[in-house]
């Protein structure tokens, strides 16, 4: 049941990519009659766990039947009950006909109706290492070809919110890394996928006094865990997500939504407490790359969150958010930002008119722009201050 193909998988490995439930479940059933080694852990030649694979793909059966033969069925249970209840709350019960009640296990398509979990055998009893949900393929990538991680950071990456969610509630690490260092929550920023970035923080919301003492707390434990031999006893992590955790190139995930130009996922992260002005490693805040990459609304959301010395910060190349809207032709953001600084405009315009290597700008923007300096912020732009975030 463990030999492997050429690219290291399994036949598990095959049941899963497919989304073949009950050749999976056979599978299982086999090792446990047989009393056989069956390893749920086992990796391929880039590090991917069945798991993982599920979870990338969105095969939430799948992912359900794996935690269940792995040692987490009371996990999985949980999550049916909850998913049922809400179905109720919600008025999507289908009561049917009694009689049409039974486990149909497989469709032609592929997809599981009524699956019966109890049914599922479990290979992994709780005195054993469970399933690890924490497995992860980041070792395997290279910063030129990086590989996502953990079951948690595919999924993310890829928007399955059902597997997601699912992995959260097993108290999965909501703060893993990819190869490049990139979050969960980043992945899902990226990818402009909503669901996933609001589960994230609905979940695990982050914890800005007390993250740093969950980390201590839980490498303590962690530590006690490997001194005594405790196998059996599941690693712990963080609960509250690192909403400002950065990459390798210190970007954070409302940088990248920003850059991005994903509006609803930068209304989010700001109204989680995102910090609107963590610079990367070039000295680019989220401010700057929304105002060169044109996103107007998004601007306007981090507006809303920032200071005259947030707005006015230089990157390396001695560029400001004004400066660099001013030069893609971004006319309504530099508008905007220079309503925003009218009490210190005449610094700001003078500050920003000028490139590091003393580069003046068009005649026509000092023009357009010198009118404004002793004005006062019209209604419009109280409006903007007061952008109502859903």
């Amino acid at each position: 049941l463990n030999a492997t193909d050429i690219r290291g998988q399994t036949a598990g490995h095959g049941a899963v990519i497919k989304n073949a439930v009950t050749g999976l479940i056979t599978l299982i059933q086999v090792a446990k009659d047989k009393n056989i080694s069956f390893d749920l852990n086992r990796t391929s030649s880039s590090g991917r766990t069945m798991l993982y694979e599920a979870s990338g793909r969105g095969y939430e059966q799948i992912v359900k039947v794996l935690l269940c033969a792995g040692g987490r069925r009371d996990d999985v249970l949980a999550i049916e009950e909850k998913e049922k209840n809400d179905s109720l709350i919600n008025g999507n019960s289908d009561d049917g006909n009694p009689d049409e009640k039974e486990d149909k296990l497989i469709c032609k398509n592929g997809d599981v109706n009524g699956l019966n979990f109890d049914a599922v055998p479990t290979i992994i009893e709780k005195s054993k290492l469970p399933i690890d949900i924490e497995a992860s393929t980041a070792a395997m990538g290279t910063l030129k070809k990086p590989e996502l991680g953990t079951a948690m950071c595919a999924a993310a990456c890829n928007g399955r919110i059902n597997c997601l969610e699912i992995l959260l509630q097993c108290n999965a690490n909501v703060n893993a890394l990819s190869t490049d260092k990139r979050s969960p929550l980043f992945l899902a920023s990226e990818g402009g996928h909503l669901k996933c970035v609001r589960s994230i923080l609905k979940f695990r919301p982050p914890n800005h006094e007390n993250y740093e003492e969950e980390k201590i707390e839980a490498e303590k434990n962690n530590l006690k865990r490997m001194e005594n031999n405790t196998v059996n006893m599941e690693k712990q992590f963080p609960f509250s997500v690192d909403i400002d955790l950065q990459g390798d190139s210190g970007k954070t995930p409302l940088f990248i939504a920003a850059e991005n130009g994903h509006v609803a996922i930068a209304n989010s992260l700001v109204n989680a407490g995102c910090a609107v002005s963590l610079p990367t490693s070039l000295n680019k805040t989220p401010l700057y790359m929304a105002s060169e990459q044109g996103h107007t609304e998004i601007v306007r959301i981090l507006l809303t969150r920032s200071s005259s010395d947030d707005v006015m910060k230089t990157t390396n190349y001695g560029t400001t958010a004004l400066f660099i809207a001013q030069r893609h032709g971004h006319k309504a953001i530099a508008t905007m930002i220079t309503n925003f600084c009218s009490n210190h405009m005449k610094q700001a315009v003078q500050k920003a008119s000028f490139h590091s290597n003393g580069a003046k700008v068009s005649a026509k923007f000092q023009k357009e722009y010198g009118l404004e300096v002793t004005g006062q912020i019209n209604e419009a732009l109280i409006k903007t201050m007061n952008l109502s975030i859903e």
